[in-house]
């Protein structure tokens, strides 16, 4: 059974309003578990070595690299005593680095972290690198979980929908979807939510009309699909069989509930194949008004190392 029990917070370093910090406290807090506050952050102008700096010394530029983080450990505790306040286990970490996104999935590799929360954007309204292109990245390359939020706040009874695709397509096996799933039903029961399921399908029959898709061609969807929800206390009325391409059906259905998160599963494809397709959870990212969560398979292997 999934389980949640370390969650780890990536801190905004370009601006004190931290969007996602009330988010995941309240995550911790109904999981009863501990959070860590993780910051990435350098100055531009200071390179990593005495090479991009030649008249600074190895020993000033670690000397100014630690000072510097001091500081910004000193900001994340202030972040944290009112939320230990609130008796929430809260521990802090601020490193240095240039691309933050990798330093994240380094410190999910070396600390087990069951779930990254971070702020995500509009990207084509983005003035600063810290989100250009370090969420398709995060969504790509990172092991752990991770919700992406866009919401100020969450409701008292938030929609969930759960995206799955039983039909076991790109030889992603169905325990991904169980594992989906479970993350859903842990959500749903935690937060006080309604749970919904969407499975979409694409048909080339849908280029005349939804009508001229075979009977049999839905029947074997369906059949998939309630062989999953068969171990889930899910209620019909809120299960989704819809046709049509995958960001469609998600954005309506979406919209028409509306929903405070989605829940997904991303797998990691080759350059090639990102250049052709992408994911699901790339192609909805900036067009879904609500928070996103994005899970990886078993077994999944980050491309970013220790």
């Amino acid at each position: 059974m999934l389980e949640i029990r370390k969650i780890l917070l990536v801190i905004d370093p370009t601006t004190a309003n931290q969007q996602a910090l009330s988010r995941a406290a309240d995550l911790a807090l109904r999981l009863d578990a501990e959070l860590i506050l993780f910051l990435c952050d350098s100055i531009k102008e200071v390179g990593d070595s005495p090479f991009d700096s030649p008249f600074t010394s190895e020993a000033n530029l670690r000397e100014g690299r630690e000072a510097f983080l001091r500081h910004k450990l000193r900001e994340l505790e202030e972040l944290a005593k009112p939320l230990r306040a609130h008796g929430l286990k809260v521990y802090t970490e601020a490193v240095w680095g240039k691309r933050f996104y990798e330093e994240v999935i380094r410190k999910c590799l070396s600390s087990q972290i069951d779930l990254v929360v971070k702020t995500t954007v509009h990207h084509s309204k983005l003035r600063r690198t810290f989100f250009s292109g370090s969420d398709w990245h995060m969504i790509r390359e990172c092991p752990a979980p991770i919700l992406l939020v866009k919401l100020d706040e969450m409701p008292d009874k938030p929609q969930l929908i759960v995206a799955v695709d039983p039909m076991e397509e790109y030889e992603v096996p169905v325990q991904f979807d169980h594992k989906i799933m479970q993350c859903g039903t842990l959500l749903r029961d935690k937060l006080g939510a309604s749970l919904n399921v969407l499975h979409w399908y694409e048909s080339p029959y849908l280029r005349a009309s939804e009508d001229a898709i075979p009977d049999t061609y839905k029947q074997a969807h369906q059949e998939k699909l309630d062989k999953l929800l068969a171990d889930y206390d899910v209620p019909a009325d809120q299960v989704y069989l819809r046709p049509g391409e995958n960001e469609k059906a998600l954005t309506e259905l979406v919209s028409s509930l509306p929903a405070s998160l989605v829940i997904m599963g991303a797998i990691r494809r080759s350059f090639l194949e990102r250049l052709a397709i992408g994911t699901t959870a790339e192609k909805v990212l900036d067009r879904l008004p609500c928070d996103i969560l994005v899970l990886k398979p078993d077994g999944f292997v980050s491309p970013v190392t220790l």
